[in-house]
């Protein structure tokens, strides 16, 4: 028990809260005794717990453990992964017998490279001579001229080619007898006779730089080696062999990978070949005796195959702080930088709310700490005596760390979400007689009984708001005892608010954060559906009525995106179009009218018909053709399509001009490669977009001339292959 004693004048504290909230990977090699505060989660006890079973099994254990780290931002991934690492070498005693790679530059070519640097060339240099040494010393013990020779070897006293040397021994023999070695160790004879020229005077450089990237050197070249280490298949292919070299001879071997989400992600989906070599990686590791740790973002377990998911037996999910770690958290770092016993000037009323702004996400509880414990401090400063961090306080701290969300956005976003769920929300809906059974939002289901009501409030701080909150779900409880009721907030509540709230609706309101709004109503109201009953649709005709309701709220989101989507594109590609470039002289006649054509043709299409009468037209008693026309999905996707388009080729056009200026006068295997993978990147870009049927339906509806559409099908037709033809005649005859 420690206590603040009020002190009249005092002066600034040090801030015991790190002003980088996010983990460092220098920790690797540091002191454990200078490491920054940890508070240990049963997640990092698991992990822990498996490393450690794994180091005491000892050298002669086969089997390997292949483990996931998976958490969101902010869990403290990186902060577990490189303290295992450090375990690890503490136990092995030495830096490459565990090694963290962090895969930021998404691809496993880099990751390779990175590995590479880590291990160094001294280090693979030494792990190659130790095989040489285990050969060497199975020779001795066959000759039987152990003896001391041997002893000295094994102890690491000489090196093997001392000991070849003084006993007259067949090195050339001995040699091939590690490259055999190292066959059966690696799996590959090209690698394995490119690991023994390490252990030959002179040729360590040239082995490095093929490693490492570089061009076969003449040596290699001599031996066969021709390829060079300059993709990812190889790379990863490259990265299982030099782990495996590390984790044999009864070696134990640690190699974590972090942030595997950048690898391996639904934006950046590896292919069938990547993803079976590197399952291939997975097994070799636990077959090889090696720990092999991959850290990445929940959504990685998505992106990987099945096979490989069952090659990976340890997943350690991270999860936030709970108040009793958050408080640890606190007292472990005013004892290590203020020597304190207590948590002041945080309280547990604080503890609770810091656990509530920040879903107990490590990074998020250091930071909002530092700022709490910062204004609070300047404050007693000012006060010549001690202010406690209240919600006020942590309010402050917040929006200025994440920003205060905006009531009218987070409504906005409410709004957006419902729909693109295809749900029915209704706005300020009304559900009994009482003035306070007023939903914000009301919400139903397809499938389901009742619905949600979702109520948004700005803050829960006065008594008054409090009850005014209470007054609401009480009135909506009674209107309709079936719904749901979800409470957001959009500020900071008070604890006696949250308990109150927790008490009249069995669970906490939500309180949001301006970067996760969408994420946080969507897991609300989803956790909310799944309290309502089934409906039972024994009605077959009122089931179907609701389906297509379902559907077509469904197509009219799909229609927003789309719309969106492909303003977006063309805003994109046409931002990278200077207009005069278009025009560029460069390219001979017959190419030009090949664009001009193209261009012209998708011009027209872009200008649908409008007739002047649509806008006499009597939408009361009538509905208006033109707005059934637009209602279907194919007639506004075939208009922005030509946009889109038109605008892709006009790019096309600069591209083109650009390379044909850069090869004159004749195409080399290079140049033409370029030339096709532009064409390829025209027909990719072309096949994604609405067909020729969507064209025609622009002619039924009316909104397109026929002739129109045949002029722009004689355009386009194979429009790629004839630029590509045109060009390659226009360079052979110039």
């Amino acid at each position: 028990m420690s206590g603040l004693d009020p002190t009249r004048g005092r002066e600034h504290r040090r801030n015991p809260y790190t002003a980088m909230a996010v983990a460092t990977t220098s920790v690797v090699d540091g002191d454990a005794d200078t490491a920054d505060v940890t508070v240990v989660t049963d997640a990092m006890r698991r992990a822990y717990r498996t490393l450690d079973d794994y180091l005491e099994a000892g050298p002669g254990a086969s089997s390997g453990v292949v483990m996931a780290l998976l958490g969101d931002y902010g869990l403290g991934k990186t902060h577990l992964a490189v303290r295992l690492v450090r375990r690890a070498r503490a136990a092995l005693g030495g830096q490459t017998k565990a090694i963290y790679l962090d895969a930021n530059a998404e691809d496993f070519l880099s990751l390779y490279l990175r590995f590479m640097r880590e291990v160094g060339k001294e280090a693979l240099v030494a792990q190659v001579r130790d095989y040489y040494a285990d050969v060497v010393a199975a020779a001795l013990q066959e000759t039987g001229l152990s003896g001391d020779a041997l002893q000295a070897l094994t102890a690491g006293q000489v090196t093997p080619q001392r000991v070849i040397r003084e006993l007259g021994m067949l090195e050339s023999a001995l040699l091939r007898r590690v490259q055999e070695t190292l066959v059966g160790v690696t799996g590959d004879h090209d690698y394995s006779t490119v690991l023994t020229l390490l252990l030959r005077n002179g040729f360590d450089d040239a082995v490095w730089q093929w490693l490492t990237g570089g061009e076969p050197d003449e040596i290699l070249l001599d031996r066969g080696i021709t390829r060079r280490i300059d993709d990812e298949l190889v790379a990863l292919e490259a990265l299982r062999v030099i782990a495996l070299l590390f984790s044999g001879l009864r070696n134990r071997f640690v190699l974590v990978i972090d942030e595997l989400d950048k690898i391996f992600s639904a934006r950046h989906r590896p292919s069938e070949t990547l993803m079976a070599r590197f399952q291939d990686l997975l097994a070799v590791s636990a077959r090889t005796g090696a720990f092999l740790v991959l850290c990445g973002l929940p959504d990685v377990w998505e992106v990987l195959t099945p096979a490989v998911r069952e090659r990976i037996p340890v997943r350690v999910e991270l999860a936030g702080l709970t108040d009793a770690e958050i408080s640890e958290f606190l007292l472990e770092s005013h004892r290590s930088v203020l020597h304190q016993d207590g948590i002041e000037p945080f309280t547990a009323v604080a503890v609770r709310t810091i656990g509530r702004l920040t879903r107990g996400y490590a990074r998020d509880v250091i930071r909002l700490c530092r700022k709490a414990f910062r204004l609070a401090d300047n404050a007693s400063v000012a006060a010549g005596d001690e202010v406690l961090v209240d919600e006020a306080v942590l309010q402050a701290a917040a929006a200025d760390e994440f920003g205060a969300p905006n009531l009218d956005d987070v409504v906005h976003q409410i709004w957006r979400l419902a729909e693109g769920q295809g749900w029915n929300p209704h706005r300020d809906h009304v559900l009994g007689a009482a003035p306070a059974a007023r939903a914000d939002f009301w919400i139903t289901f397809p499938e389901f009984d009742g619905g949600c009501a979702l109520l948004v409030t700005p803050s829960l701080v006065s008594a008054a708001e409090v009850t005014g909150l209470l007054d609401r779900i009480a009135a909506l409880r009674a209107a309709a005892p079936g719904a749901e009721v979800v409470v957001v907030v959009v500020g900071v509540p008070t604890d006696v608010a949250v308990v109150r709230v927790r008490d009249a609706l069995d669970r906490d309101p939500l309180v949001v954060r301006p970067d996760s709004v969408a994420a946080d109503v969507l897991a609300a109201l989803e956790s909310a559906r799944t309290r309502l009953p089934r409906r039972d649709d024994t009605d077959d005709v009122s089931g179907l009525r609701r389906q297509i309701d379902t559907w077509l709220a469904r197509i009219a989101n799909g229609q927003r995106e789309l719309a969106d989507t492909l303003t977006r594109r063309v805003d994109d590609i046409a931002a990278t179009v200077h207009p005069a470039a278009v025009q560029d002289a460069t390219l001979p006649p017959t190419l030009s009218d090949l664009f001009d054509e193209a261009t012209a043709a998708l011009s027209d299409l872009a200008e649908i018909r409008v007739a002047p009468e649509s806008f006499a037209h009597d939408v009361i008693t009538a509905a208006d053709p033109l707005v059934v026309d637009l209602r279907q999905q194919s007639v506004v996707a075939a208009t922005g399509s030509a946009v889109l388009l038109r605008q892709v080729i006009e790019a096309f056009r600069v591209v083109l001009a650009q390379w044909y200026r850069a090869n004159t006068p004749y195409v080399d295997t290079t140049a033409r490669a370029v030339l096709d993978r532009m064409c390829d990147t025209y027909d990719n870009i072309a096949d994604s977009l609405p067909s020729r049927g969507s064209l025609v339906e622009l002619v039924r509806s009316g909104l397109l001339a026929g002739s129109v559409r045949q002029r722009a099908e004689r355009a386009l037709a194979d429009f790629s292959f004839r630029v590509r033809e045109a060009v390659l005649d226009s360079v052979a005859n110039r």
